[in-house]
């Protein structure tokens, strides 16, 4: 099965529009959405009419629960822009959104973690601010509900798809393309 994966779009409707759009000329049809949707000063509402207009198994990641969760004189600036151009259908949309989903049989879908939508996976950062690479038993743990031990709730043997929001460099500029899995 073919199909595209979609993260931090962060209400930018006219790259996803793009993306949208490079999907069709590759004829994929179906696409994976891993969270921090709206979140941005761009176009939360255009980007919220593009997504819910199409079945994409979808993640709430960090910045969208804090959409729901948030008093909105507490949010940071790009949530409180979002949240002031949603309407309520798209705020009760995020709501149902899950923190995970195992899609397709055996793709487990998570945000950042599969126990926190705001926690590292793939490196650390140390109290001096450094960025190191996690250790294959970090991310182990990670895996396995941070106890060391297999959480019988999740299907980890399955295979996972995080955002790059798993990463702490996840802010780097990197090239908005169409990846696919074959």
């Amino acid at each position: 099965m073919k199909f595209a994966i979609l993260a931090d779009i962060h209400g930018n409707s006219f790259a996803l529009d793009a993306v949208l759009r490079d999907m069709a000329s590759l004829g994929v049809e179906q696409a994976v959405n891993l969270g921090d949707v709206f979140s941005g000063p761009i176009d939360a509402a255009g980007t919220a009419a593009l997504l819910m207009a199409r079945d994409f198994a979808t993640v709430r990641g960090n910045h969208d629960r804090y959409l729901i969760e948030q008093d909105p004189s507490r949010m940071g600036p790009s949530d409180r822009v979002a949240f002031e151009s949603l309407s309520r259908d798209h705020l009760q949309w995020i709501a149902g959104l899950p923190e995970t989903q195992t899609i397709f049989g055996d793709v487990f879908l998570c945000h950042a973690t599969p126990n926190s939508d705001s926690t590292y996976w793939l490196e650390r950062v140390e109290e001096t601010g450094a960025v190191r690479s996690a250790s294959l038993a970090e991310i182990t743990a990670e895996a396995e509900g941070g106890r060391g031990e297999p959480d019988p709730l999740r299907p980890y043997a399955y295979p996972a798809l995080h955002s790059p929001a798993g990463r702490a460099d996840h802010r780097k500029p990197r090239q908005h393309r169409l990846s696919c899995l074959r």
